[in-house]
């Protein structure tokens, strides 16, 4: 609805029709302003929003559960997170594969069963055959998820839903209330269909009340029980797990000492059978826990009806990895009939643990997720000891801390090509403390192929059929850019897949999925393509056996034709004559006649862009160089080669640049050309390996910049046709090289047998170069004199059996015209049953040559709680919260080599402080029950100064001295943007900006450089250098979040205009059932103007306008937009005309230069833009 109203514009009152949900949210706004402002002038509270994104998911998986979940031919196996589930593939070699995975659902998942057909054994692993396309059938009563394939692609739905239903379905219970059933069907492609349907449960009257969180599944109906009670022994009362037996009306109850097997509960004639658990045994990793591992878990493998018709056979798992065999045999009398230990995993599990069928001829599979360490897959042969480990599940969680390095570029070892990148001064890694016990490990974190929340898999070997020697991927702004034509609808962001073949070359374009194009882009696609490139000037270098192509790569017909405006041809759209006759003929072909051209490489620096060929001219063979500036110019001088090349690669190093040639001799040759750039060649320098063996010839070379102590040295990886990689160091001015024969990686702590490896240790590592292994300082004899090496970490003889290490901080004070080096260890320990705490003050000594550092105790403070957090103080001081209280201690010079260590200052707190951080002159302390406090050293003694105005249980914060904010997040998974005022108030309060609530709580907060590829996308592809794209203020701000259970979040700050847009925006997508089927609120009661009446109101959920972007881009923006309202369900504006108007305005308040037509590609481009990863 609208109404009319009376407005003042340019001078002049003027009559408008305005919606009144609009109205008064601007009303609301200007009241509380007035209302907050006093009568005197005060600091404005900024306005800002918060954009969170999930940068990496939790590893943890909760559930595995083998079903039949796409087909009966697919053996599948679903794992079931905390708020997602993933669909992988079972196949006979003892691998799971990627098919699908779901992360719509908004809310965290309590419980899943399935449902369906009994899991019966199969005959063999099925090479599952594709399911044939026929017709459409038209989705009315299912909803449907299309986010993996289009329309076209899917089969006969028809059949599927009717009479190929799949043997199972999965059943989700949500925290939202709601029964999801679950599946999916596989089509043409090897993406599959997911169809779901959800109902709403009963609304609990109590949060204690809530249902879903048992669910069980009875397939059969029954009329009539005879409800029976039976006592249980004291032991037995607190049961474990409770297993159903398949043969017979009977179940087993596993406690922790042993189970006890009941029959005929429901007959009255019951009986029980009990049974000890062989595997009674002392942990498996003492130190632990102070109590025994109990059994989580247990899994059905598949056995054959006709062999064994009265068997149940049962896997049980302890919690240290302990499994334990058990076979239930129905026609003898003690019914037990056999128990015995199968070995053990080597890994932590939880009750993600499943046995996998791979058919009536292979060993069972046992999948565990992992427990705060890596799960894995293993089979178990007949008649052996212990089970055989297939595969790794990767698990770093928890995460307990984690740090933000920057590496820094050496530029002069680095040469030309970091600047031709546009390079930043130094690459971030992230390194977190992940695992537990003998799993601790340093585990280095990457955004990439693993830790991708989609990994797209394309179809296309009826297009590929003659197999694919070579693939590049050119990613940028195409178009047609001619001298009268450079309108920005023109360029059109995009990536070219080239494919090469024995006898041609395919193009496609990637939007989301790779898509074959048969268009003339400007390449020679009846050719093989041997390598290809990018000049500084934009220009595409494509390189076949007999010619050198330049040319400008152009949108194909079909895709470019939303690019043209509506008025440049009559009906909206341009003819394929017309575009063809408007296609700049750019570009130019460099043939080489005679000569054949069998490998090539292409070399972009900036100020030119050089080409490297291994041809054959008759029967020789020789490496020829050439450069581009304005056209190819080839230099006259080659270099004969002892062998024909089987591959070509570049680099450079120490400004110089390396030709490395792999031939058929099995030799690896490597040469020094000289002065490429002034067209001059000197005699080069070769230096030979010899790859020893049979069929040891090299087929691809990958260097990798390794970090030294000498600078950035070489690291060749060479792939050789045997299947082996074999790694080489180079080093200048030595003519030989050292293989390497182990793969770099850091370990935790290993296990010593028999020892309890209690006392904690200090390692010093470096990622870079060798594995750092930590020593168990009780397994060691503290007395004897070892040869200390680079592998071994430092023992802290100081240290107390049962101590805990809660923090290490690096000092340096200056004291006396001195400066000292200083590491402060924050400790916790029991005491006569109480707990105490210590802090360690070590001196920091520089080891020998290729030798760690040690350590030197300097002085030790005992205290009477433990030491949670230590902060510096400037310039010799230092603060630490202990128990209840804060300190402030400092050191002063007693004598000329002695340091003076006075009595420290002392403030009583209200409870603990978990985080404390400094920021000269404010000391900020996150406390367990006071959230935020805000403390100043003044005339020796600590003040308060403000603190946040809720009472949030603290956990950590960050200080963003650029908008003057703190974030401190709480354990309610609360991430909570303060204000701190410049002048103390009368109230001390901290104003809270906004509220961001997450799945999981924020445990730390760290800042992050953003990467470096990120570029205008309006700038001119004829310029040199890219200028990356200028962002807000406050926009730049970019923080990792990480909780415990190993999810990485990342937080953008934005201001009011930008905010405004995005909420907007992701109002209209919360009713959308394509972008949130399940959101867990009711959106329709809220009007989609956005309001800033509460903090949480400035959070934007990065996770919802992603998948704006991924699922449809501006035609789902479109749609949202033309949505009609429902008025009887929802509040919206009056017409879908007002809320697109309405969109337009906050899209130029916030874009600034966005002009009418462009207005839906400039708000997906710059969504992208906004939801960039921070790794």
């Amino acid at each position: 609805m609208s109404v009319q109203t009376t407005v003042l514009e340019n001078g002049r009152w003027i009559t408008r029709n305005v919606d009144p949900y609009h109205v008064r949210a601007q009303n609301t706004e200007t009241a509380r302003k007035e209302q907050s402002q006093p009568s005197i002038s005060l600091p404005k509270t900024p306005s800002l929003g918060i954009l969170t994104k999930t940068l990496v998911r939790s590893p943890v998986i909760h559930r595995i559960i083998p079903a039949r979940i796409r087909h009966k031919m697919k053996n599948d196996v679903l794992f079931i997170s905390a708020d997602s589930i993933t669909i992988k593939e079972a196949k006979g070699s003892y691998a799971l594969g990627v098919v699908a995975s779901k992360t719509d659902f908004d809310s965290t998942i309590k419980s899943a069963r399935i449902i369906g057909e009994r899991r019966e054994l199969t005959l063999q692993d099925y090479s599952y055959r594709t399911l044939k396309k026929k017709t459409h059938w038209d989705d009315v009563h299912t909803n449907v998820d299309n986010d993996f394939v289009d329309e076209e692609d899917l089969p006969d739905r028809t059949a599927l839903y009717r009479r190929e239903l799949p043997p199972h379905i999965l059943v989700l219970a949500l925290e939202s209330n709601r029964l999801v059933f679950f599946c999916a069907v596989s089509g043409m492609s090897d993406h599959p269909e997911l169809f779901w349907s959800q109902k709403a449960l009963p609304a609990p009257t109590s949060p204690l009340q809530g249902l879903g969180e048992l669910m069980a599944v009875d397939p059969m109906c029954v009329s009539q029980l005879r409800p029976n009670q039976m006592p249980l022994h004291p032991d037995e009362q607190l049961p474990l797990l409770m297993i159903p037996l398949e043969k017979h009306t009977a179940f087993i109850l596993v406690c922790e000492k042993r189970m006890v097997l009941i029959k005929d509960i429901l007959t009255g004639s019951l009986q029980r059978f009990f049974h000890r658990l062989d595997a009674e045994q002392e942990p498996q990793e003492p130190g632990i826990s102070h109590r025994r591992p109990i059994w989580v878990q247990w899994a059905r493998p598949m056995r054959s009806k006709k062999t064994r018709p009265n068997e149940d056979n049962i896997y049980l798992c302890r919690e240290d990895g302990v499994v334990q065999y058990m076979v239930i045999d129905h026609s003898i009398k003690q019914m037990i009939d056999s128990n015995h230990n199968v070995g053990r995993l080597g890994v932590n599990i939880n009750t993600s643990f499943a046995a996998v069928d791979l058919g009536l001829y292979s060993e069972d599979l046992l999948v565990a997720g992992g427990d705060e360490s890596d799960g894995g897959l293993w089979d178990f042969p007949p008649r052996q000891k212990r089970p055989d480990q297939r595969g790794t599940t990767p698990n770093w969680s928890p995460i307990n801390d984690f740090a933000v390095a920057n590496v820094p570029i050496d530029w002069q070892n680095a040469g030309i090509a970091a600047t031709a990148n546009n390079a930043s001064k130094g690459q971030q890694r992230l390194f977190a403390c992940s695992g537990r016990g003998e799993h601790g490990a340093i585990s280095e974190i990457r955004y990439g192929v693993e830790a991708s929340s989609r990994i797209s898999t394309v179809d296309l070997r009826d297009d590929l059929k003659n197999g694919v020697l070579g693939i590049w991927a050119l990613h940028g702004f195409y178009g047609n850019i001619g001298e009268q034509d450079r309108q920005k609808e023109r360029l059109k962001d995009a990536t070219y897949v080239i494919l090469s073949h024995p006898l041609r070359t395919s193009v496609g374009l990637l939007e989301p999925d790779v898509d074959l194009i048969g268009d003339d882009v400007g390449l020679d696609l009846n050719s093989r393509t041997i390598a290809v490139g990018r000049t500084i000037g934009g220009l595409t270098i494509q390189i076949t056996e007999s010619s050198i192509r330049a040319t400008t790569l152009l949108l194909p017909v079909a895709r470019n034709d939303k690019i043209f405006k509506e008025e440049d041809t009559e009906d909206g759209k341009p003819d394929k004559s017309q575009f063809d006759a408007e296609r700049p003929q750019s570009g130019y072909t460099y043939p080489f006649g005679d000569s054949r051209i069998l490998a090539a490489c292409i070399h972009t620096a900036t100020e030119n862009t050089i080409a490297v060929l291994a041809t054959q001219r008759d029967e020789q063979f020789y490496l020829e160089f050439g450069s581009f500036a304005t056209q190819y110019e080839p230099l006259d001088h080659r270099i004969p080669l002892h062998s024909q090349p089987s591959c070509l690669s570049l680099l450079e190093t120490q400004n110089e640049i390396l030709v490395l040639v792999g031939t058929l001799a099995g030799e690896l040759e490597i040469y020094l050309p000289g002065d490429i750039g002034s067209g001059l060649l000197t005699h080069a320098t070769t230096i030979h390996h010899t790859f020893t063996g049979p069929f040891r010839i090299c087929d691809s070379i990958a260097t990798v910049a390794r970090g030294t102590k000498k600078g950035v040295q070489p690291l060749l990886v060479c792939g050789l046709r045997d299947g082996t990689v074999e790694t080489l160091d180079l080093s200048k001015g030595v003519d030989t090289f050292e293989v390497l024969r182990a793969a770099r990686h850091i370990d935790g702590q290993p296990k010593v047998p028999g020892k309890r490896a209690l006392r904690p240790m200090v390692s010093f590592l470096d990622s870079d170069v060798n594995p750092v292994t930590g020593l168990d300082p009780d397994a060691m004899n503290m007395d004897d004199e070892q040869k200390r090496n680079d592998n071994q970490g430092v023992k802290i003889s100081e240290s107390k059996p049962g101590e805990k290490f809660l923090g290490i901080t690096e000092w340096l004070p200056k004291v006396g015209g001195n400066e000292y080096h200083m590491l402060v260890i924050n400790s916790m320990l029991t005491r006569e049953h109480k707990p105490v705490g210590r802090l360690l003050f070590f001196a920091i000594v520089k080891g020998r040559s290729n030798q760690p550092p040690s350590l030197v105790i300097k002085k030790t403070i005992d205290t009477d709680e433990p030491v949670y957090s230590v902060a510096i103080y400037p310039h010799k001081s230092l603060v630490y919260c202990c128990g209840n209280d804060l300190y402030m201690q400092s050191v002063g010079v007693a004598e000329p080599s002695r340091i003076n260590w006075p009595t420290p200052i002392r403030l009583a707190m209200r409870s603990p402080g978990r985080h404390i951080s400094v920021k000269e002159p404010y000391i900020y302390v996150s406390s367990s029950r006071e959230s935020l406090s805000v403390y100043r050293y003044n005339s020796g003694r600590l003040v308060y100064q403000f603190g946040d105005q809720s009472a949030r249980y603290g956990l950590h914060h960050l200080h963003l001295p650029s908008q003057s904010l703190v974030l401190a997040s709480d354990m309610s998974g609360t991430v909570a943007g303060l204000w701190q005022p410049p002048e103390r108030r009368i109230d001390n309060a901290m104003t809270t900006v906004f509220e961001a609530v997450l799945q999981g709580s924020i445990t730390r907060l760290r800042r992050i450089t953003r990467p470096i590829w990120s570029y205008d996308p309006h700038e001119s592809l004829e310029r040199n250098v890219k200028k990356p794209v200028n962002s807000s203020t406050p926009g730049d701000e970019t923080i990792l979040g990480s909780s415990t259970d190993g999810t990485l979040t990342q937080m953008s700050i934005i201001p009011s205009s930008e905010w405004r847009l995005l909420r907007f925006i992701q109002n209209m997508a919360e009713r959308h059932s394509l972008i949130c089927p399940f959101h867990p609120g009711n959106p329709h009661r809220r009007h989609i103007e956005p309001s800033d009446a509460r903090p949480h109101y400035m959070h934007i959920n990065g996770d919802i306008l992603e998948r704006i972007v991924d699922r449809g881009g501006a035609s789902l923006l479109n749609d949202m937009l033309d949505l009609e309202p429902d008025h009887e369900s929802h509040t919206d504006f009056g017409s879908r005309e007002e809320r697109r108007e309405r969109f337009e305005e906050l899209v130029k308040e916030a874009l600034k230069d966005v002009e009418d037509g462009e207005v839906l590609g400039r708000v997906v481009l710059w969504l992208r833009y906004q939801l960039r990863s921070a790794l």
